[in-house]
């Protein structure tokens, strides 16, 4: 719910509820929170991609074989799988595994960010402009 607040320059403006929580949040909690979303976007977007390479993985498709021991067409490669996995399961197949992967990067991101921007703000004040990491 919209409410009243006063701008530097006195001027009184409605503000969303999350630019009232982003003005009474300390910085430290607002990058924690930015790291864990992004690590639950990112696992969403490369969910696909991860259950294609353990599928990979388990068929033995990244090893180099004779002619005789490939596999076939439909198998073979990043689409023939992603097709494989989408016919036979669809989106759901897509995003088996999301769960533990969000359980992972959660909370890594989470304290990457964190920790990221406090070491770079405490590394700049011990030796000044010219820390770059």
């Amino acid at each position: 719910m919209p409410y009243d607040h006063h701008d530097t320059l006195g001027n009184v403006e409605a503000a969303s509820s999350m630019e009232y929580a982003a003005a009474h949040c300390s910085v430290d909690f607002i990058r924690t929170f930015a790291g864990a979303i992004s690590g639950i976007a990112s696992s969403i977007v490369t969910c696909p991609l991860d259950v294609i390479k353990i599928k990979l993985q388990a068929q033995g498709g990244f090893r180099r074989g004779t002619t005789s021991s490939r596999l076939s067409f439909t198998n073979r490669g990043l689409l023939g799988v992603g097709r494989e996995v989408w016919l036979e399961k669809g989106l759901k197949g897509m995003y088996q595994g999301l769960g533990p992967s969000v359980l992972a990067y959660f909370p890594r991101w989470a304290i990457f960010f964190a920790t990221y921007h406090r070491s770079h703000e405490v590394f700049q004040i011990w030796f000044g402009k010219f820390i770059h990491f």
